[in-house]
């Protein structure tokens, strides 16, 4: 099970962290301003106002922080008793931003935040119990319209320490006209993928794009649980090295970079530009990323994205990975009471602001309109891959504070980068192994 003393020091280890994988959102400042600048202004007012701060992570671009903050200016409205200061937080160092800002109780009353940062943050004491929320929700009925999953996804013990809100799920895109060009149909299982990735390299295009960092684990982590492989047991212990199923994942991407399939570019990618608009302009065909990947698109070249199918892998298994991503608070807040209230409304009025950040929302009720259900992409997303997949912690249930370790130190998206520059699988593999380790004994 999870070592204790490496939840200890983990606040010491985070600090390290430059970027997380899960649900990450365009690249640049938002409007709302810089958490480093202006953080943790919440307070009352002359006036009796009770003020909290909202850090929101950069979930898409320019058009998706306006709509935030205009969803914010909404709310002061209806609620003059409150106020809510919004902000948009950058991915890059995102940890740092918020560790630092809580240490020195500058951060903020409310956020988002990256799918494993609540379990990281209260086993710091900085969450605060979000159990009156669920308890409104079941009187009102609310409750009904989230998945018990997802729910439970965000206790830890014994706390209620977020509020899901939207899903993040990695799927396999692929270029429509690409693949009409050379009379290919979408592949069904690993070996389809291989044949249609080398048929379709050549002439400045290559089959499969991987960006380096987030999206690098992202695409092993689509191939190790679409093999039936995961990083722990169903007991918790560490299993990367020790599982054929993971090896055979790391197999199959070598495979493709001997065969110069994977686009030699993709280590000076990020996911959130540069690997888009190489598929958008057709120099890969196939990449993982997920709906949101997909927001600086032109509605006109978003029709050209297909999506694959979850593979069938060679043991005949299907996977992928998936974050439900939550909204939080912090026991630092003066008002509790406001901060509730406010991600209880936000939850229910957050319909648009979803959409515009090409989200897929945790609320099933939302996912059942017509914006979702019109979308090949997001039907695709919610009727064949989330059924199917999996977090960061699998083949354990629970989830725990070193996944966002795991995540954010680059050992497992360091590998990707060296098999896609053809270094020996075995030792890179033990390299990050050891890494992995470090970061479940604490070290």
């Amino acid at each position: 099970m999870i070592h204790q003393k490496a939840m200890i020091k983990l606040a010491v280890l985070g600090l390290s962290i430059s970027t997380l994988v899960a649900g990450c959102g365009t690249s640049g400042q938002g409007s709302g301003g810089n958490a480093n600048s202006s953080g943790g202004s919440s307070g009352k007012s002359s006036s009796g106002v009770e003020n909290i701060t909202f850090w929101d992570m950069e979930w898409g671009g320019p058009a998706y922080i306006k709509e935030a903050q205009t969803l914010v200016n909404q709310f002061n409205s209806e609620n003059p008793s409150i106020h809510v200061t919004y902000q948009s937080i950058p991915w890059n160092n995102w940890y740092q931003t918020f560790a630092t800002a809580l240490a020195s109780g500058t951060g903020p009353d409310v956020s988002s935040g990256a799918g494993y940062q609540p379990f990281q943050f209260a086993d710091s004491g900085n969450i605060l119990d979000l159990s009156p929320i669920i308890s409104d929700w079941k009187k009102s009925g609310v409750i009904d319209q989230y998945s018990s999953d997802a729910i439970k996804a965000e206790q830890y013990k014994g706390m209620q320490v977020a509020i899901p809100w939207n899903l993040d799920v990695r799927m396999l895109f692929y270029n429509k006209s690409l693949f009409a060009k050379h009379n290919l149909q979408p592949p069904k299982t690993w070996d389809d993928l291989y044949k249609d990735a080398v048929a379709l390299t050549g002439n400045g295009t290559y089959g499969l794009g991987i960006a380096t960092g987030n999206n690098a684990l992202q695409t092993l982590m689509y191939f190790i649980l679409d093999n039936g492989g995961g990083l722990f047991t169903k007991d918790g212990k560490l299993n990367f090295v020790g599982n054929p199923k993971n090896t055979q994942a790391l197999d199959f991407l070598a495979k493709l970079s001997a065969a110069k399939a994977i686009d030699p570019a993709g280590p000076g990618w990020t996911n959130t530009s540069q690997q888009p608009s190489a598929f958008e302009k057709g120099e890969i065909a196939m990449m993982v990323g997920g709906p949101s990947s997909l927001s600086g698109m032109p509605p006109s070249e978003q029709k050209n994205v297909g999506v694959v199918p979850l593979l069938t892998s060679p043991n005949g298994s299907k996977g992928t990975i998936y974050w439900i991503n939550g909204l939080m608070a912090y026991k630092q807040s003066k008002y509790p009471q406001a901060d509730y209230k406010f991600l209880e409304w936000w939850s229910a009025n957050m319909g648009k602001l979803l959409q515009t950040g090409n989200l897929l929302p945790a609320n099933k009720q939302m996912q059942a309109s017509s914006f979702y259900q019109s979308n090949d992409i997001y039907k695709e997303a919610l009727q064949d891959y989330i059924p199917f997949a999996k977090t960061t912690g699998a083949y354990d249930t629970s989830l725990f504070p070193q996944l966002n370790a795991i995540e954010g130190n680059n050992a497992l998206s360091d590998l990707v980068t060296k098999i896609t520059q053809n270094a020996p699988v075995g030792p890179a593999e033990q390299q990050a192994n050891s890494a992995l380790e470090g970061i479940m004994n604490g070290n």
